[in-house]
């Protein structure tokens, strides 16, 4: 009955007549938490406006209601609800249904969004009235209640600093607890790794600086003015708090190498977030569909975690995305980031072919795959058309197919293919290019060596070992090759001598082969 009546008064279709509080203040069995979703319903559909909600509301809350937490629950909706609104906030001010102390409103403010209560404060008019602690009345102007506001900020911030130190003991910090009680230490020199910003802590630096296991205190909220964050290396465990999902201002995030677990939920409202780097730690779940409102974020990394699932979309302002060794599965067809410097994918269950979007990724310089399930063969603009592309590991998939016989771009260093199902002659472009590392190990490649037109002056590293192969070892090959200082040709069914071998290669593996004849002079 109430839920079908609630629906019919809170229709946008309904063109007004009854009011609400009316009809509510008349039915004196409902439950607070029945009254105040009905109300709520009403407030988010349109139904009502804010100052009006907060009207009809206060006619069905007594004052034991309000003692009970009935203004908490008024302002937490209020400003989670309407963060830009300054109406309801102002009839609040005025319009208090008793003494309501402006410590206790101070108190729920700080509960809610410390940042959107204070902007709110400003924005409520010079006329608000206000209640001295005491409880007696007092016209004031708004700025003696932002300095409150200011005042309460500053304790919340001292507060949190010492809950740091009890949890981390950061190395060479003093005992914050008892000199600093009013406000942060911002202008102490034993406390390093903070930085302040006009008297409030804007970024805190303890990588690395903790002298005990803990976990991150709930009060890691109260550093409203926060813009980086960094408590990397510390072994911090347990979850992150909710409470983080109060620093919107936040610019960077990094809590890589610790022990942390739980999921990532709390940081849905950090919006603002450029960087986020929680490598190494425990932690599980998806990779939730609102990171792509994240319109600002440049940076994502998520390496070696338990996140499973499928990825979502992505914010296209990403230039670094490494979710190497997860469990996220599916294919890549909806990755579509064309300003991406850098792709680590590795030691993750992603299938299909690689995907022709990162074709589109022209600024991409490190691209890592391997370890995965990634069938189809190799398509010849990911070595040909990709002109800053430096590292690409493709290692322990199931690729298939030849090689491109391409023209490589000039800016590729390292080329890693092991461990695939790629088969076909091995194309002599792969020699002449400006590659230091080649790992072709544990694949199909058949034929001969090749034998490049020019000298592959950088390569430094060649593995071709595992592989099928044939013929004998030409002249022409080692001189192409004078800088190599790794090479194993192994498990393969290369024949004839090695006598005209002649280079200088540190490591050199030639074993399970048909070879036979003299050693060189160079070896013995």
């Amino acid at each position: 009955m109430f839920e079908s009546a609630c629906a019919r008064i809170t229709s946008p279709s309904n063109g007004g007549g009854l009011s609400l509080a009316k009809w509510l203040s008349t039915r004196v069995t409902l439950s607070q938490s029945d009254v105040t979703r009905c109300l709520l319903k009403a407030l988010r559909v349109g139904k009502i406006e804010v100052a009006d909600w907060l009207e009809d509301t206060f006619h069905v809350m007594n004052d034991v209601t309000w003692q009970k937490g009935g203004a908490e629950r008024i302002l937490t909706e209020l400003c989670s609800e309407y963060n830009n609104s300054t109406a309801g906030l102002r009839w609040f001010l005025q319009h208090l249904p008793h003494p309501l102390q402006l410590s206790t409103i101070l108190d729920t403010l700080m509960e809610v969004d410390l940042q959107t209560s204070l902007h709110l404060i400003q924005s409520a008019g010079e006329d608000s009235l206000l209640l001295t602690p005491d409880g007696s009345e007092s016209s004031s102007s708004s700025s003696s209640s932002v300095s409150e506001v200011e005042r309460e900020l500053l304790r919340a911030e001292a507060q949190a600093v010492c809950d740091l130190y009890i949890q981390f003991k950061p190395a060479g910090w003093n005992d914050p607890c008892e000199e600093y009680t009013e406000e942060p230490p911002c202008n102490a020199t034993a406390f390093f790794g903070l930085s302040c910003l006009e008297g409030h802590i804007a970024a805190i630096f303890l990588a690395h600086y903790a002298t005990r296991q803990g976990t991150i205190p709930q009060t890691i909220g109260n550093f409203s003015q926060l813009r980086n964050l960094d408590l990397s290396q510390n072994e911090v465990n347990g979850e992150i708090p909710e409470t983080l999902s109060r620093l919107l201002l936040l610019r960077k995030l990094s809590f890589w190498h610790n022990s942390l677990t739980g999921e990532i939920h709390c940081l849905q409202n950090l919006t603002s977030l450029m960087s986020i780097d929680l490598d190494s730690n425990l932690l599980a779940g998806t990779l939730p569909f609102w990171i792509s409102e994240f319109s600002s974020l440049l940076e994502l990394r998520l390496n070696v975690n338990h996140f499973s699932g499928t990825v979502p979309p992505l914010p296209q302002s990403l230039q670094i995305l490494s979710l190497a060794n997860n469990s996220f599965t599916g294919t890549l067809d909806s990755l579509n980031l064309t300003r991406l410097l850098q792709l680590d994918l590795s030691g993750n269950q992603f299938s299909g072919s690689i995907p022709s979007s990162i074709l589109a990724m022209s600024d991409l310089q490190y691209l890592f795959l391997s370890r995965n399930q990634f069938t189809g063969s190799i398509p010849p603009e990911l070595l040909c058309s990709l002109n800053r592309l430096s590292w690409i590991k493709l290692n322990e998939n199931f690729l298939s197919g030849a090689l491109p016989n391409c023209s490589l771009s000039k800016s590729l260093s390292s080329i890693q293919f092991s461990s695939n199902q790629l088969s076909g002659d091995l194309p002599a472009t792969l020699f002449a290019t400006t590659v230091k590392k080649l790992l072709l190990q544990n694949n199909l490649f058949s034929g001969t060596l090749p034998i490049s037109p020019k000298e592959s002056a950088k390569l430094l590293t060649l593995d071709l070992s595992s592989n099928m192969i044939s013929g004998t070892i030409p002249q022409a090959f080692w001189v192409s090759l004078p800088r190599v200082t790794s090479m194993n040709m192994s498990h393969n069914l290369l024949g004839g001598s090695i006598e005209n071998y002649n280079s200088t290669t540190a490591i050199f593996d030639l074993s399970y082969n048909f070879l036979n004849g003299t050693l060189p002079l160079v070896l013995s």
